[in-house]
C-alpha cells in the first residue's frame, strides 16, 4: 500500500509508531486538520476538516495530500523542517485560514499537519501542544512565531475583519474609519451608531483588530434576548454560581484582557443595565449568591442600530450608561448619504463572489443599467440590502453581464421612471445627481434646518455644507 511504503525507513521512532496517538488526536484538536507523511500520503484527516471538505475517510487517506491542498507546501515542510506562512483559502465557499506544520521524530520531518482554523493563534498553540514529537526545532511557543510572524492580519484575535475590510471612497466614511483607527489605539469605551444594515459590526471588529488587545479574541453578546435573565446570564454567568462553575463564566469574565462587543445595546432591559454599570464603574463582577467579586480588564464597544440618546430620553436606556459608554464615539452615515460607495461596494461584492466561483469559470460585472439603478436607489437596508441584492442577481443571471431584469422590482421600477438624458451622463453625474436629489429631500423633511438635515444623513457639518456650496444649496445669507 502506498501508505505502508512511504512510512518504510523512518526509524525507530517513525510515524508509524506515532500513527495511532497522532489519529486520536486528530479528532480532539479545535479546528480542521490533516496529517500527510513525510511521502505526502493523506494517513489521517479529522471530523471538521471531513465536514469541511464533504470527503469520508476512505475516499482521502492513501491518496496525495494534494488532492486536497493542491498548494500544500508538504515538500518544502519536510526538506526544511520549517512551518508554512499562515493564509486565507476557500474550502467549499467558506474562507478559512490553513497553516502547516512539520512534525518531528529523533530530529527528523515525519510527517505534516495541515490545521485549518479561524481564530486566533490561542487554537494553534493547542495543536501545537498536543502533537507527539514536536522537538528539533524549539519549543511549540518557537514554532507558533514563527507561523504568527507570516501574517498578522490573518491572526486577530477572532476579528472578522480589519480596516482593509471596510470599503469606501466618500468623504463621510472615510473620516469615520479615520475616526475609527484613532480610536483602537486606546482601550477607551466606544459607542458605535448607524442605521440597520450599516457596518457597525464589521468596523467594531476592525477597530478590536487593530487595537493592544488584538491577540485576544473578541467576544460578542447580543443583547437582543427574550428575556433580563437570559442576558444576565449570557453575560455574568449563571446565578448562584461562581466563575468557575461548570465552565459557565458569562461573556465579562470570558473578555476579560480583550474586547467585549454589545450587539444591539439599546435593545438591553433596564435591569441588566444596572448591573453593568457596576461593572464599568468598579471593574469586577459579581456573581448571585457568590459575595466575592473578580476584577475584570476589558473594553466595550457597543454597537446600536439607531439613536442611543433618544432611547436615553424616553427613559428607556439609563443615562449614566449612556455616558460610560459614549466616551468614544462613531455615526455610521446610511449608504443613501454617500452614494459614492455603493459602486465601490459593489464592485467588491462582485469580486468576492468571482473568486468564490472561479472553478466554474464565472467572472460576472454589472451592465451600466443595472449599475444606474443601483447608483439610484434609496437603499433603506444599508449595505446588507446591497449584498443581498447582488448575491442573488449573481446567482440567477446568466452570461458575464448581470442586466436590470436580474435586479428586484424596487430597483427596476427607478428604471421605468423618465430619463432621456440618463444615457449621454457620465457616472461622476449620476451620482452627484442622486446626491443632491437625496439632500433636497432631506432639508424639505427637516423644514430647511441645516443641523438636522446633516444629523439625518449621518454628515459631519463640515461636509454638509461643502455639498451644499457644490450643488448650489447655499442660501445667500448662509
Amino acid at each position: 500500500m502506498a501508505i505502508r511504503a512511504s512510512l518504510a525507513g523512518v526509524g525507530p521512532r517513525g510515524l508509524n509508531d506515532m500513527l495511532p496517538i497522532a489519529l486520536s488526536l486528530l479528532e480532539t484538536m479545535p479546528g480542521g486538520a490533516i496529517l500527510c507523511d513525510a511521502g505526502g500520503a493523506l494517513v489521517g484527516i479529522n471530523g471538521t476538516c471531513r465536514r469541511m471538505f464533504r470527503v469520508r475517510v476512505r475516499e482521502v487517506v492513501g491518496n496525495p495530500i494534494t488532492a486536497l491542498c493542491p498548494d500544500s507546501q508538504w515538500q518544502a515542510i519536510v526538506r526544511t523542517g520549517l512551518p508554512s506562512g499562515a493564509g486565507r483559502v476557500t474550502v467549499n465557499g467558506e474562507q478559512v485560514v490553513r497553516v502547516e506544520l512539520p512534525v518531528f521524530a529523533d530530529g527528523r520531518v515525519v510527517a505534516v499537519l495541515a490545521h485549518f482554523f479561524s481564530r486566533d493563534t490561542g487554537l494553534l498553540r493547542e495543536v501545537l501542544l498536543k502533537l507527539p514529537g514536536l522537538e528539533g526545532q524549539g519549543t511549540p511557543q518557537a514554532q507558533v512565531s514563527k507561523v504568527s510572524s507570516i501574517d498578522e492580519t490573518v491572526l486577530v484575535g477572532g476579528a472578522r475583519y480589519t480596516f482593509d475590510d471596510i470599503h469606501c471612497g466618500s468623504r463621510a466614511m472615510r473620516e469615520v474609519k479615520a475616526l475609527a483607527a484613532r480610536a483602537a489605539r486606546t482601550d477607551m469605551p466606544l459607542l458605535i451608531q448607524g442605521e440597520q444594515g450599516t457596518e457597525v459590526i464589521p468596523l467594531a471588529h476592525a477597530i478590536h483588530a487593530a487595537g493592544s488587545r488584538a491577540q485576544r479574541e473578541i467576544v460578542l453578546a447580543h443583547c437582543r434576548t427574550p428575556s433580563d435573565a437570559v442576558l444576565a446570564a449570557e453575560l455574568f454567568g449563571p446565578p448562584g454560581f461562581g466563575p468557575a462553575a461548570n465552565g459557565m463564566r458569562g461573556r465579562l469574565l470570558d473578555a476579560d484582557g480583550s474586547t467585549l462587543l454589545l450587539q444591539d445595546v439599546d435593545q438591553m432591559p433596564l435591569a441588566v443595565q444596572s448591573r453593568l454599570v457596576r461593572v464599568m464603574q468598579a471593574g469586577e463582577v459579581e456573581y448571585a449568591g457568590n459575595g466575592h467579586p473578580t476584577k475584570i480588564n476589558i473594553r466595550v464597544i457597543a454597537g446600536c442600530y439607531g439613536d442611543l440618546a433618544a432611547k436615553v430620553a424616553a427613559g428607556e436606556f439609563r443615562e449614566d450608561l449612556y455616558y460610560r459608554l459614549n466616551v468614544i464615539r462613531l455615526d455610521i452615515p446610511p449608504l443613501r448619504a454617500r452614494p459614492e460607495d455603493t459602486r465601490i461596494l459593489a464592485e467588491h461584492r462582485l469580486g468576492e463572489l468571482n473568486r468564490v466561483y472561479a472553478d466554474r469559470g464565472w467572472h460576472k460585472r454589472l451592465s451600466q443599467e443595472a449599475l444606474e439603478l443601483l447608483l439610484r436607489y434609496s437603499w433603506p437596508g444599508n449595505t446588507a440590502e446591497l449584498d443581498a441584492v447582488l448575491e442573488r442577481a449573481y446567482a440567477m443571471s446568466d452570461g458575464d453581464e448581470i442586466q436590470a431584469e436580474y435586479l428586484p422590482q424596487a430597483l427596476q421600477q427607478i428604471g421605468r421612471a423618465p430619463s432621456d438624458a440618463m444615457g449621454r451622463k457620465t457616472l461622476d453625474e449620476i451620482v452627484a445627481e442622486v446626491e443632491r436629489g437625496v439632500i433636497l429631500q432631506a432639508l424639505k423633511a427637516t423644514g430647511q434646518n441645516k443641523s438636522r438635515t446633516a444629523r439625518l444623513l449621518g454628515l459631519p457639518r463640515s461636509s454638509f455644507y461643502e455639498k451644499l456650496a457644490r450643488y448650489g444649496l447655499m442660501e445667500k445669507d448662509d
